[in-house]
Formats: C-alpha cells, structure tokens, sequence
C-alpha cells in the first residue's frame, strides 16, 4: 500500500466514477490499515485531515440505525486548519431530512478575514462529501450540485470548450475569481449523524474542514 501517515483501522473507501455513456456510479468497498505502516508524502493536489473522532454519546432524537447508538460528534461550525486558517460553517439552526438546503462555507485566513488568494481545486471552486457515520449515505457534491461534470458536458455539448481546461483536457476549469465562500446544494435522505468534508485551495494549498450534522 501507498498511503498517506493514518491512524490503523478499518476503512470504507467511495469511489465515484463515470461510464462513458455519462452514468454516473459510486463504487464502495473497505480497507484495512495496518499500524506502522510507512506514510507517503502527499502530492500538491491531494490533502489530509485528522479530526477528532466520534465519541460514545446517544443522540437526543434517537438513532436511525443501531450503528449511530453510542455516537456523537462535537465539531463545530469554526474548523481550525494546520497551517492557522479556519474554515466557517453557517450552520443553520436545524438540519432536517429530506429538505433541500445551501450549504455555505468560507475559508478565512489567520486574522480572520475572508481569504483573497482563492484557487480553483480540480477545476472546482470547492468540493463536499457528505458522510452519514453508519456509511449508508455518501454524496460528493459541487457547488453547481451533485452531477459529475462528464454528466454536464454530455447534457450541453454546446457548453463543452467553456468547460475544458485550457491545455484540451477534459477538467473542468473555474474561470474568473475564486470567492472565499462556497456553497453546496444538498438534501440529506434521511436522519442521523452526518460529517460533511469540505476543500477548497489558497496559494497553492489544498484545505479539508471537517464538520458534524445531527439530522433530524
């Protein structure tokens, strides 16, 4: 195995992909990691993250699955990044099921203001999983939605040079300004405990804020 310094353990793993007739599919399986297993250092585009895990606690409005029984997650709206920015979540008062909702993040820099040196991230202005804690639920969304952008380009061919990077690529390209907030469409299919991951990039760093969703 090739893999980044991580904690030993089992993991699930999502792999979304796109067949060449435009369906999309999200494939899954598991891992373990062994202890003491040499770290590969990261490349420029890849990025990590070590939150806090999920600790034994019931949760108020009962648990969807027994999986969520003794779970609870105690990340915030404000998630602090290793290199001093913070990633803010305006996190609404109430997170209910099957309702659709805008997902607003911001990446402020160290004396928290708005970060103004933005990039493009894969072709993105950020990217989001939501990660229901049991693993039946797993979206990768963009802030146009949740459509693979191969999907995008089969449904407007017309649109397609506006979307291709500027070496004939098939990635898709952010033009114009990169904004220090980012929002995401999603509706989650069911209650229980969520983490959303969220990346966006600053001066050629890629960053990961981590948050909990208690889904009612």
């Amino acid at each position: 195995l090739t893999l980044p310094s991580m904690p030993p353990g089992s993991y699930k793993l999502y792999g979304d992909v796109v067949h060449a007739n435009g369906f999309p599919e999200t494939l899954l399986t598991s891992i373990d990691i062994p202890a003491n297993l040499p770290p590969t250092p990261l490349d420029p585009e890849d990025a990590s993250a070590f939150p806090p895990p999920l600790k034994p606690a019931a949760l108020p409005h009962g648990p969807s699955t027994p999986a969520e029984q003794t779970l609870s997650g105690d990340l915030g709206p404000d998630y602090r990044l290793p290199d001093g920015f913070t990633m803010h979540w305006d996190r609404p008062a109430l997170l209910t099921a099957d309702t659709a909702t805008l997902f607003r993040f911001t990446l402020l820099n160290r004396q928290g203001q708005p970060a103004s040196d933005m990039q493009p991230y894969l072709g993105m202005a950020g990217h989001a999983a939501f990660v229901k804690t049991d693993g039946t639920v797993f979206a990768h969304t963009h802030p146009e939605g949740s459509a693979a952008m191969p999907d995008m380009m089969l449904a407007n061919p017309n649109a397609m040079p506006d979307m291709l990077a500027p070496n004939g690529s098939n990635d898709p390209q952010v033009t114009g300004p990169i904004a220090s907030a980012v929002e995401f469409p999603y509706g989650f299919p069911k209650p229980g405990l969520y983490r959303i991951f969220v990346q966006m990039k600053h001066a050629g760093t890629v960053e990961t804020g981590v948050f909990d969703a208690d889904v009612h």
